[in-house]
């Protein structure tokens, strides 16, 4: 895959910069054009869960809430989707509903009890 300056290949996806990922990877995507935007990858291309990513973004997102919300400007039903969909990753590592005891996947059940999304 070739890239030009707009981090698009050649196989038409725009990545991120630095870690040459496609939006679909990323917790978060405030806006699909502008790579800037992204947050956390937490999927490796082939979408598979990137464990050590999951868990970073997990950390970021539920021990940072409200962080999260005044440095990138994202809203509450943003931060809620971005909450499930790492849920959704921790199910498919068979970290959920936190059979390891993994402090980080302990953390998002508990936010998500918190906001009433535990069982959504």
């Amino acid at each position: 895959m070739t890239s030009n300056d707009n981090n698009e290949t050649s196989d038409g996806l725009l990545r991120h910069p630095s870690k040459n990922l496609p939006a679909r990877c990323f917790a978060y995507v405030g806006d699909s054009a502008d790579p800037s935007t992204w947050r956390h990858n937490y999927l490796f291309e082939d979408g598979s869960v990137d464990k050590h990513g999951l868990e970073l973004a997990i950390e970021s997102f539920v021990r940072q809430y409200r962080g999260a919300q005044a440095m990138w400007g994202v809203s509450d039903e943003e931060l809620h989707g971005v909450l499930l969909k790492l849920r959704t990753a921790a199910e498919a590592i068979g970290e959920w509903p936190c059979k390891s005891r993994l402090p980080r996947f302990m953390d998002l059940a508990q936010r998500l009890d918190e906001l009433g999304l535990a069982d959504k």
